[in-house]
C-alpha cells in the first residue's frame, strides 16, 4: 500500500557521532548543522551537492540564522559567537558563567529574535 509519504533518504555521507540543530538557509538554499562530539559545524550546499566542514576549538552546540548576510549566531560550549561562514570571522559576543561542571548544550532563536542558550 502506498502512503504518498517519501522514504526518508541520506544524502550526506557525514559520519556524525551526533548530528543535531539543523537550520535551513532559504538564502543559501543550503542547511547547517553541529557536529558535537567532533566539534564541527556543517554545511550541505543544495546546488552543487557539497558538504563543507569547520572545525572549533570547542564543541559547538546549537546554531541560528540572524537578519545578517553570512552571519549565523553560535553556541559553542563555554560562550556564544557571531560567526560568517563565508570567512571563518568568529566574533565573541556572550560568556557565561563559566563552571567546571557546566557548559552550553542547547541553544534556539526565539521568536522575538532573542537567542536562547541553556
Amino acid at each position: 500500500m502506498t502512503t504518498g509519504v517519501a522514504e526518508p533518504e541520506g544524502i550526506v555521507p557525514a559520519g556524525e557521532w551526533s548530528g543535531e540543530g539543523a537550520r535551513w538557509s532559504a538564502a543559501e538554499r543550503a542547511l547547517y548543522w553541529v557536529d558535537i562530539q567532533r566539534c564541527l559545524i556543517q554545511r550541505y550546499d543544495m546546488a552543487t551537492r557539497t558538504t563543507r566542514s569547520w572545525l572549533f576549538d570547542e564543541p559547538a552546540t546549537a546554531l541560528g540564522l540572524t537578519d545578517r548576510p553570512d552571519t549565523l549566531v553560535v553556541a559553542l560550549a563555554s560562550r556564544v559567537i557571531l560567526w560568517q561562514p563565508s570567512k571563518d570571522a568568529r566574533v565573541e559576543r556572550a560568556r557565561p558563567e563559566e563552571r567546571a561542571d557546566a557548559r552550553i548544550n542547547h541553544g534556539r532563536p526565539g521568536r522575538a529574535g532573542y537567542s536562547w542558550v541553556g
